[in-house]
């Protein structure tokens, strides 16, 4: 079989055009700028009545979709109470839409004086969808709340010598942790 020069030529030409269209594509993806947000029924600050479950979603906005890796934790009022499976005793959440293509892992934890839940997403490549919510979880307000009581819910970004939190694109682009923990918003819940 012959092959010409100029083939050959013109395959590598291609391969490199390919080659710094992909890196081009990297370069806009380091861009991402993922809003991480929660929400106590569907408000920043919501007003609830003693003994009343809540809804807390975990979210983002990446329009992007250019996030794929997250480990995240989320503090909550150590008053609030959180619900179990019926079915496994275990920690009861709902993996929002946004989640559907990633790979996810839920655990509560109490550490450092905390309460709250870590949540893990992974998958190949930036298998999102975008924006939305990432998970869902329930809260019980305590029956004896009083009039004025607040109770945080609040992102936590965690670092140990071995870990740190992240939330980040397959690449593993720390400015894209750095922007989102930065600009997290919190939520609460206050009785009336």
């Amino acid at each position: 079989m012959k092959v010409s020069l100029k083939k050959i030529i013109t395959s590598l030409f291609a391969c490199i055009l390919f080659t710094v269209s992909m890196i081009s594509n990297i370069t806009v993806s380091a861009a991402c700028q993922p809003k991480l947000y929660l929400l106590a029924n569907n408000m920043r600050t919501y007003t609830a009545k003693p003994g009343e479950t809540v809804t807390i979603t975990y979210n983002v906005d990446a329009p992007d979709h250019t996030w794929c890796a997250t480990g995240v934790h989320i503090n909550y009022d150590k008053r609030l109470t959180t619900k179990l499976d019926n079915r496994t005793g275990e920690f009861d959440y709902t993996k929002g839409p946004v989640a559907s293509s990633l790979s996810m892992i839920v655990e509560p934890y109490e550490i450092d004086g905390f309460k709250g839940v870590f949540v893990c997403t992974y998958g190949s490549g930036n298998s999102n969808d975008g924006s939305g919510t990432v998970m869902s979880f329930e809260v019980d307000v305590p029956a004896n709340a009083k009039s004025g009581d607040k109770y945080p819910i609040e992102f936590w970004f965690r670092e140990t010598e071995n870990a740190k939190d992240i939330f980040t694109d397959y690449l593993g682009d720390k400015s894209i942790t750095e922007y989102a923990f930065a600009n997290a918003k919190n939520c609460s819940i206050v009785i009336k």
